[in-house]
């Protein structure tokens, strides 16, 4: 649900992570207020359960309070996702977007790759998402941390037996240089990171 709405213009970014089998993905996302919702980015390790996709609507009607983002999935999948509301950016000009994985036992952090922003101020949305294992399969919960000159904006994980956890934050760097999200784990579990910089 939607709890305070959104207005007339905004661009609505919907960043989604998934515990996935084989084929496990997005298919699509509608809302309440009947927008065009686009893939921009979706990132996953072959024959692993990470996956993670980033969709958005630009020029978006308004949602009313309380309206509702509903995400089709192929299949059934674990998955928790986040809505952005962002306001006043350049809607004429596509996010610039990069996006990894890896498999476990690779690596204790997570890197987006890198992407340089058209202007200083430019919003910057990374995010990390991983198939989490619960402490029944002998693996603790992943433990996110800011990555440099980032700010760690929210981090949550589905509920019941089977886990996957999102890590979502944003920065508004001061120069228009090289940009990439990173963040570590208390483990090597498998992961997918991505960025997207949105013209200010």
């Amino acid at each position: 649900a939607v709890p305070a709405g959104t207005t007339a213009g905004d661009r609505l970014v919907v960043v989604a992570g998934l515990r996935i089998g084989a084929t496990g993905k997005v298919l699509t996302i509608s809302d309440s207020a009947g927008n065009t919702w686009a893939n921009r980015a979706a990132v996953y390790t072959s024959g692993v359960t990470n996956r993670s996709e980033d969709w958005e609507s630009i020029k978006a009607g308004a949602i009313a309070p309380g309206g509702i983002v509903t995400i089709n999935f192929s299949t059934s999948v674990v998955a928790v996702a986040d809505l952005l509301v962002i306001s006043g950016d350049d809607q004429s000009r596509a996010p610039i977007i990069a996006a990894t994985s890896a498999p476990s036992g690779t690596t204790a952090t997570a890197a987006s790759g890198s992407v340089t922003p058209s202007a200083a101020g430019d919003l910057q949305i990374g995010w990390v998402q991983t198939p989490e294992l619960s402490t029944s399969e002998g693996s603790p919960a992943a433990t996110f941390t800011a990555g440099p000159g980032t700010t760690l904006g929210w981090s949550h994980s589905s509920s019941g037996s089977t886990y996957v956890s999102l890590d979502v934050s944003f920065q508004t760097p001061n120069i228009a240089s090289n940009q990439s999200y990173q963040a570590t784990f208390s483990g090597t579990p498998p992961w997918s990171a991505g960025i997207a910089s949105i013209r200010a």
